[in-house]
């Protein structure tokens, strides 16, 4: 099978050893070269298929806004998912990447689960099935989402709902819970449902790439074994309402 080929430009060593290493340890059917400044860049872009691009949005000769600017005219690459890393956290600089064609923009530092989770959607959308049972199984829906963890209190607003889990939207300030943590979820949807005492377990934390804001992130939470049968049934139950809603 032919390796992916990814291409990560950062100026800083450490940055870029940090990014090589984690996607090595998580994706290693990828094959990586690297670019430490702008030059080149678009020579380099032209001549090599490249799978994915993780670049710098402060690189010295050519910045990611000037990248992405000239990819969009660029038949050969415009559909070559990016990634802009930055440490600038204005909310102005996060729309102007994703207006001009950025698939993500990643906040330094970088946290490795963010990079994780964020390549993996990426990459996952590339090769994804029209016909995906998972995707076509989520129901989105409005509502606040409560998840209780470790003693500690999240609530965020509800933005899909499916068999096997839920995704919803926090604000980062509130505290959050990590990658594995054990939460129980307690739901109110603006239809007048609720349901308390969800047994799940945190599977995604990404930053949000919309213009929402850089204080808010997305969480998703995967239902465990432990959850309670008659809790399942209810949630099934709930579920299967919002389903026929959805076809109306």
């Amino acid at each position: 099978m032919k390796r992916m080929k990814v291409l990560i430009a950062e100026s800083n060593p450490s940055v870029r050893q940090f990014i090589r290493y984690t996607m090595e340890e998580h994706f290693p059917q990828f094959e990586f070269e690297v670019a430490t400044n702008g030059k080149n860049i678009k020579k380099r872009l032209l001549e090599t298929k490249f799978d994915l691009i993780i670049y710098e949005s402060e690189m010295p000769m050519l910045s990611g806004d000037e990248l992405l600017e000239w990819r969009t005219e660029q038949d050969r690459i415009k559909s070559v998912p990016v990634v802009i890393m930055s440490s600038d956290r204005r909310e102005e600089s996060l729309k102007t990447a994703i207006r001009l064609g950025a698939n993500a923009y990643l906040i330094k530092p970088l946290l490795m689960e963010h990079i994780v989770s964020k390549i993996r959607e990426i990459m996952g959308k590339q090769n994804r099935n029209p016909k995906d049972r998972r995707r076509s199984d989520r129901i989105k829906t409005e509502g606040t989402v409560t998840v209780k963890f470790d003693n500690k209190v999240c609530r965020g607003n509800l933005i899909n709902v499916s068999s096997g889990g839920i995704l919803g939207i926090f604000n980062r300030k509130d505290g959050l819970p990590r990658i594995l943590d054990k939460v129980e979820v307690d739901l109110e949807m603006d239809s007048k449902q609720s349901l308390q005492g969800l047994t799940a377990v945190v599977i995604r934390i990404q930053a949000v790439d919309t213009v929402t804001g850089l204080d808010y992130i997305q969480l998703v939470v995967k239902f465990d074994n432990t959850i309670d049968p008659k809790k399942k049934e209810e949630f099934r139950s709930v579920l299967s309402t919002l389903q026929r809603g959805a076809l109306t």
